[in-house]
């Protein structure tokens, strides 16, 4: 993994597992340094856009809820 930098933004789609993607990899992307990381939550219909400030601070961007008509 030492071999690449991080990449600027990473792009997650949950179907099943949102709490694995929340957590777990939440804190994966972190010690990488990723600034920024979105989750696509397909059982809710929405995108979840997380920023990691400096220092480490995690920061939910927004929230995004698509409905159907």
């Amino acid at each position: 993994m030492n071999e690449y930098p991080a990449p600027n933004l990473i792009i997650e789609i949950a179907n099943t597992f949102l709490a694995d993607y929340q957590r777990k990899k939440r804190l994966l992307y972190e010690d990488l340094a990723v600034d920024e990381y979105w989750i696509v939550d397909v059982q809710n219909v929405r995108i979840i856009a997380f920023a990691v400030a400096i220092g480490g601070e995690v920061n939910e961007l927004l929230c995004l809820r698509f409905y159907q008509d």
